[in-house]
């Protein structure tokens, strides 16, 4: 798909598999209402580029695999803004364990972020909950 707006439906899954060609990106308006998962399974960390914005009332699933974005977290980098709702669900990767004063940059954007994760399910110790709403990203800290 390069244009329109591309709907993973409520109880569909779109997965973003790092491997083979790099980097996954979508090119149209992402309506997300199903679950958004990120290098699933194992301890793969990558990037999923939206070049087109991102509505979300469903499920994103991200890993934290180390402090280096893209190869050890995982980011969403939208193209446009990103309308927040539903979960944010992030695990761990490589049994990594944040220390002090890490932050990681789980989603950006180059519009405005509105609204917020209605549910945030954290696995590493020690995250601050919520995460951080700024206007171009959403950061998860280890105070």
């Amino acid at each position: 798909m390069t244009t329109g707006t591309l709907t993973n439906a409520a109880g569909g899954t779109i997965l973003s598999s790092a491997g083979a060609g790099g980097p996954r990106t979508i090119n149209a308006q992402l309506n997300n209402q199903g679950t958004l998962a990120l290098a699933p399974g194992g301890n793969a960390t990558g990037l999923l580029t939206i070049n087109g914005g991102l509505t979300t009332s469903g499920t994103i699933s991200l890993k934290l695999g180390g402090t280096t974005a893209i190869t050890q977290y995982d980011r969403v980098a939208v193209t446009g803004s990103a309308t927040l709702g539903g979960t944010l669900s992030v695990g761990v990767a490589n049994g990594f364990v944040p220390a002090s004063g890490n932050t990681f940059s789980v989603l950006t954007t180059t519009g405005p972020i509105s609204g917020t994760f209605a549910t945030t399910t954290i696995v590493p110790a020690g995250i601050t909950q919520p995460p951080t709403y700024n206007a171009n990203s959403v950061v998860l800290v280890r105070p």
